[in-house]
């Protein structure tokens, strides 16, 4: 009985000893797309999956407050430095939708 509970004692240190030491090495949480808003519009830049892993294409999700809409542009290069209106959706329509009404 002695040795099962110095075993699971030991245990017990060894779990925190590592879980200290883990803490230690965690970075902070930062999410690289980032939304911000301004004068009633709200803005989203993020990659896609396609263009591939070195060049992906970026999408930008544009939230018109006012006119309840949402807009989303694509941007295929950096270097073509051609924004393309992919689409856009009525919000009150596009969460009617998805609540199946």
């Amino acid at each position: 009985m002695r040795r099962a509970s110095t075993l699971l004692w030991f245990s017990c240190f060894a779990i925190i000893a590592v879980a200290l030491v883990e803490a230690g090495r965690a970075r902070p949480a930062f999410a690289e797309p980032g939304a911000s808003g301004v004068g009633g519009f709200t803005i989203l830049g993020a990659g896609t999956s396609e263009g591939g892993e070195a060049r992906p294409y970026e999408i930008v999700v544009v939230v018109d407050n006012y006119a309840e809409m949402l807009f989303i542009y694509s941007i295929e290069t950096a270097n073509d430095r051609r924004v393309q209106l992919r689409g856009g959706q009525n919000l009150p329509a596009l969460f009617r939708t998805a609540r199946g009404g």
